[in-house]
């Protein structure tokens, strides 16, 4: 009689610890279990995986494994055995309770933070080019080569100018995506000098300073000049991207891609010499080449983000520059040019904060942005070339910074 209680119990006690594991055990998508399970919700939720993966197959992990693997650390590596890491065919159990996942509290039930989605967004640059002043003309006090200055010379200097980028993602897996996007950018600035005759000082005219020095750069008719320069730049990108490191609030993306860049820079001036003496050059850049570079994020509370990424670009392409200098009556007074092959690297720095909506559906971002091109012809370096006779050196940097706003959409 003892045996048989003492084995009614011991019956008992099996069923009751397998009650308990069935409770806790992971079920298949679209099987939610009768009650939430007694343990953390954090990790008692990450009961979703890929439906088409047979029961069978998946490893058996009860509450207590899940607790002792969250304070060991190995959660992810539960997490990973116990559900298949496909997003689309997770199951959310917590729903819209999930909101952010940043801070203490990490939803293992939400999409981490890192995975990669499609994506589309627009961006807004503010930018301007820098060092890249262009002396004009200046005030002369006569039309002979003793003249000596008496006034500001009159500078092209690029001011601030809008441009944009466009373009997204698709998405691979969870861990990585491919990235496609377009830049373009244009900036110009106008510039006219008139002086009334004998103003602002007796008999003073205007000297150019673009002028092939063997040519005549004074007249006692030089009391006007104007001009157009521009400075403009493309982009067109094409990228493999894959998430290097992440947690619940930040992520390290690595990218490796290929990049097609445009630069183009123009000048269109014309001044009054004994009669009207145009200088124009024209310098275009074409490139092609690899490109790399580190995208990180951290989200804090309320959905506010704080980002920095850079890259580096090799453009392997060709420059092709020309000056030209025509009157009216003489025709060609002065040319020169180069073609020549070059590899131009670029380099891209950006980082702000914005914000993300819960979910991760939209999100808003504003940074500074800096944007340097390596060994290119400049028009400052090319005029003065050109006017020094010397154009087998000449290799500068050409600087943009500024703004840059984007909006971006998630799937």
């Amino acid at each position: 009689m003892r045996a048989l209680i003492l084995l009614v119990a011991t019956v008992a006690v099996m069923a009751s610890q397998a009650s308990a594991q069935n409770q806790h055990r992971l079920v298949p998508y679209g099987t939610p279990p009768a009650a939430p399970p007694p343990l953390h919700y954090e990790t008692a939720s990450a009961a979703r995986y890929q439906s088409s993966v047979p029961d069978e197959q998946v490893p058996y992990h009860d509450a207590q494994d899940y607790l002792s693997a969250a304070d060991s650390g190995d959660i992810d590596q539960m997490v990973a055995e116990s559900y298949q890491m496909d997003a689309p065919y997770y199951q959310d159990t917590c729903g819209e309770s999930c909101g952010h996942c940043g801070g203490a509290g990490c939803c293992v039930c939400c999409i981490p933070y890192w995975a990669h989605k499609t994506s589309i967004f627009g961006e807004y640059l503010f930018m301007s080019a820098k060092q890249q002043h262009l002396d004009f003309a200046t005030p002369v006090d006569g039309t002979t080569n003793t003249a000596v200055p008496v006034g500001r010379t009159a500078v092209f200097a690029p001011d601030y100018s809008s441009g944009f980028r466009a373009g997204g993602s698709l998405r691979i897996d969870e861990c990585s995506s491919f990235m496609f996007g377009y830049t373009n950018f244009q900036s110009d600035v106008y510039k006219e000098v008139r002086l009334p005759g004998g103003a602002p000082a007796p008999n003073t005219f205007l000297r150019s300073e673009l002028v092939h020095p063997n040519t005549v750069d004074v007249g006692n008719d030089s009391l006007t000049a104007s001009g157009f320069y521009d400075i403009d730049f493309r982009t067109a990108d094409a990228a493999y991207t894959r998430t290097l490191t992440g947690d619940c609030n930040q992520r390290l993306n690595g990218t490796f891609g290929f990049r097609y860049g445009n630069l183009v820079q123009d000048l269109r001036t014309q001044h009054r010499i004994l009669d009207n003496v145009r200088v124009n050059t024209d310098i275009d850049f074409d490139g092609y080449g690899p490109r790399a570079g580190l995208d990180y994020e951290r989200l804090t509370c309320g959905g506010f983000l704080f980002y920095a990424k850079g890259g580096i670009s090799l453009l392997a392409g060709r420059f092709d520059a020309t000056y030209l200098q025509t009157s009216v009556f003489a025709g060609v007074e002065a040319a020169s040019g180069i073609l020549e092959d070059r590899i131009v690297p670029q380099y891209e720095l950006e980082f702000g904060s914005g914000w993300e909506s819960p979910g991760g559906a939209f999100r808003i971002t504003a940074g500074y942005i800096y944007n340097v091109w390596g060994n290119v012809v400049t028009t400052p370096g090319f005029i003065d070339g050109v006017q020094a006779g010397e154009l087998d050196d000449i290799s500068e940097t050409l600087t943009f910074d500024g703004l840059a706003v984007r909006a971006q959409v998630l799937f």
